[in-house]
C-alpha cells in the first residue's frame, strides 16, 4: 500500500480491480470500496476516482457494473 497522500493512478486502480475480479468466483462481484481500501488506508478520498476508472472499464467492455 502506498502513502495515502499519493493519488493512485488509473493503471494502479485498473490493475487492482482486475486482480480482485480474478480472485473471486464467476458470477460474484467486488465493491469499489474494497478496491480503494486495497490501494490506500485512507481510502474514502479515492472512491470517486475508483468509480470513474471502473466506469471507463465498463464502457470499454472490460468489466460489467451491476448496481
Amino acid at each position: 500500500m502506498k502513502q495515502d497522500a499519493d493519488e493512485p493512478d488509473e493503471k494502479e486502480i485498473r490493475d487492482e480491480i482486475l486482480r480482485q475480479l480474478m480472485s473471486i468466483s464467476r458470477g460474484s462481484s467486488i465493491c469499489p470500496s474494497d478496491v480503494a481500501r486495497a490501494l490506500r488506508s485512507h481510502w474514502r478520498q479515492w472512491m470517486s476516482l475508483v468509480r470513474d476508472v471502473a466506469g471507463d472499464m465498463a464502457r470499454n467492455g472490460l468489466i460489467e457494473i451491476t448496481q
